[in-house]
Order: structure tokens, then sequence, then C-alpha cells
């Protein structure tokens, strides 16, 4: 009998707290919004998403929130309206301090910049989406050009690979590759402080510029990136300390097994 009272107090208890939580909940629902509070999470030291460029969103939506009751403010078409924005990787929205409405961004992280022959540029993000340039601010990143005619328009939004599995001709894009490149390079301290800029030749291949020396890295195309790069490292760390920097005009890691290299 006294173990079935205490349950029974305990429920009382855990109604009464749950009620109260509701009453909280619905209080904040009656205020009226005063403020908006942003907060971008960024890592990159650019800021390609501001305050500026929300409230334009949210007013192109029609998404009203200053001096409207929290209860006619739709938090989740804010939200989906912020993540679709395609330098948002996530976003939250809740209600703050009873008056302000509060948007939590998540900013994506680009690791390339891409121009291609039509002269567009943008970036490839770490996770393989397409996302803008910003007018105010330029990401410190290794830039790719030559055989590429991607458009930005085709791509912008879209992971790489579901863009290649919505292809109905089961097309591939040299975007794909650019991405693999980018990311081994962000990945691997020495040769992200060493490459700074990549060339897509006419055969689709893939040609470096690194930031020292005056030659070009002919690498072919993304397959077997480790095996390439611990060649190429090799040659650094052995042969350009014997003979220097400039000896040779091109260093060919296309082929297996070998490093093939020629002079100036």
């Amino acid at each position: 009998m006294r173990i079935a009272k205490n349950i029974f107090v305990w429920l009382i208890a855990l109604g009464y707290f749950i009620a109260s939580i509701a009453l909280v909940s619905a209080d904040k629902e009656d205020k009226i919004c005063n403020t908006i509070d942003f907060s971008i999470n960024d890592t990159t030291g650019c800021y390609f998403v501001e305050r500026t460029d929300i409230l334009q969103l949210l007013e192109q939506r029609n998404l009203k929130t200053i001096g409207q009751p929290f209860t006619r403010i739709n938090k989740a078409q804010i939200e989906q309206a912020v993540i679709n924005h395609p330098s948002v990787k996530n976003a939250q929205v809740y209600i703050e301090n009873d008056s302000t409405l509060a948007i939590e961004v998540v900013q994506r992280n680009p690791i390339v910049r891409v121009f291609n022959y039509n002269g567009e540029s943008y970036y490839i993000d770490k996770e393989g989406y397409v996302m803008p340039l910003s007018e105010n601010y330029t990401a410190h990143v290794p830039v790719v050009s030559g055989k590429i005619n991607e458009p930005y328009g085709r791509f912008v939004g879209w992971k790489i690979d579901e863009y290649e599995s919505r292809n109905e001709l089961g097309r591939t894009t040299i975007l794909d590759d650019v991405y693999l490149l980018a990311t081994f390079l962000i990945n691997n301290y020495f040769w992200q402080s060493q490459i700074e800029q990549l060339f897509v030749n006419v055969e689709g291949e893939f040609e470096m510029v690194p930031k020292v020396g005056a030659n070009i890295i002919e690498f072919g195309d993304a397959s077997e990136l480790e095996e390439k790069f611990n060649k190429l490292e090799l040659l650094y760390e052995r042969g350009f300390r014997r003979v220097g920097w400039n000896k040779y005009s091109r260093i060919n890691v296309k082929y297996k097994n070998q490093v093939v290299c020629t002079k100036r």
C-alpha cells in the first residue's frame, strides 16, 4: 500500500512538473518578438552569411518576426529557409528571454575555389556541397581552373555525389575529382601548405603549381592519391635537398612506381 502511495505521489509531482513546463512554454508563445539574436558559427574567419543576409531572406519569404506574437511566428519555416541558403550547413530557431527570437547558424566551410571556363567562380565545401562566393570575404583555399565546364547554377546547393546520382545519363563530373583532391590536401598539413593552385588540362588531368619552386607537377587523375603524394614527398625530402628546388621544370607522378622529372 505504501509503495502504491509513493508511486501516486511521484506521478502527481511529475504531472505538475510537465504542466509547469507547458505553462512556461505557452507563456513564451504569447509574448511579442522585439528582437532577433543572431549567432553565426564560423571556423574559417570568413563570414559568408551575415545578419543582413538572413534578414533579407526572411523578408523575401514574407516570414515576419519583429512585432509579431510568437504564436504567429513559424519557427520551422524560418529554420528551413535559413538552411536552404547555399552557404549554411545547419540552423536552429527558438525563443529566448521571452521577447527574443534566437537564430543560430552553422556556416559551410569551403576547401577549394573553382573557376570554370565561362569565368564563373564558386567554392566546394568540406562536405562536397557547391556554395557561392562572398562579396565581402575571400577564403584562403587552393584554386582550380582549366577545363572545367560545370556551371554554378546547375550545382549550387547540391552535394556533388548527389548531383551525379540524380543525373539520368549517369554522367560523372570533374568536380568529384576536384573534391577528392582538395579533401586530401586539407587533411594533410604538409601538402596543404605546399599546393596553392590546380589546373585541369585538355586531357582532364590535374597539374599543380607548388608554392615553393618554379615547376609544374603533372599529377594525372584523382586515383591513387596517397601513393602519388608519397612519391612526391620522397622527391621533396631527398631529391630536392641535393639538387635544389628549381632544377626541374616538370615533375610527373601519374605513372605507377615512378617519378619522371624534366630538366630545364
